[in-house]
């Protein structure tokens, strides 16, 4: 009888790891999704394409376009929660406004996001902030005039350690998010983030759970 209960405990428990884990992945998908919507809104708002259009045409900037934009930027950080490491347009590769006050504004043109929008018009991805060092997800789009030359470009810095307050906050269970190289992009012990590699921790067991979609595994967390 005893054997039988456990093995139902750990099936059960299996389940709804499962679950847990299916429905955690999807509202990071479904995030993602919404700040890349956020980011690309922006980069196709007309008053960003005119300031951009007119510092083009005589290296000038608005400063009423820059004013507002920048309030509209702290409006959106505050109602997110302080999620953003930083969010800040350019017009070319010169800052024009962000989230802090236009406190952080300088010329981008030999930062790898701005080649990338230059180039194929995005960047998605983890990096550590230059500034402050965290751990971020960084969303950037182009922006075009009406001859799709890129005029500007939209940053947005996603801070992962209140991203992963939002997300994955359980008051049951431990959940870490990983990509699919096996790097830890979400987690309640922050210091984790962008530094647990499974693929060194325990390239076996990542393997596994590669090759087969679904998985269990077991591993000694080298944080906690």
């Amino acid at each position: 009888s005893t054997k039988v209960a456990s093995g139902r405990l750990v099936n059960n428990g299996k389940s709804n790891l499962t679950s847990l884990s299916v429905s955690k992945g999807m509202a990071l998908e479904d995030f993602i999704v919404a700040q890349k919507t956020l980011v690309n809104s922006v980069a196709n708002s007309e008053n960003v394409i005119a300031a951009c259009q007119a510092y083009a045409a005589d290296k000038t900037f608005d400063e009423g376009i820059r004013k507002n934009l920048m309030a509209q930027l702290e409006q959106i950080e505050a109602d997110s929660g302080n999620l953003y490491e930083n969010f800040f347009v350019t017009v070319g590769s010169e800052g024009f406004a962000d989230c802090l006050g236009n406190t952080t504004l300088h010329d981008v043109s030999e930062e790898d996001m701005y080649i990338d929008c230059m180039s194929q018009g995005y960047r998605f991805g983890n990096a550590v902030a230059v500034g402050s060092g965290l751990p971020v997800f960084e969303i950037a789009y182009a922006i075009y005039d009406d001859n799709d030359d890129v005029i500007g470009v939209v940053d947005m810095s996603i801070d992962l350690a209140t991203m992963s307050q939002q997300i994955i906050t359980d008051e049951n269970y431990d959940i870490k998010l990983f990509t699919p190289e096996g790097v830890v992009i979400a987690s309640p012990d922050t210091e984790s983030i962008l530094n647990i590699d499974m693929t060194e921790l325990d390239p076996d067991s990542w393997q596994y759970i590669v090759s087969t979609g679904t998985g269990y595994t077991e591993f000694t967390d080298p944080y906690t």
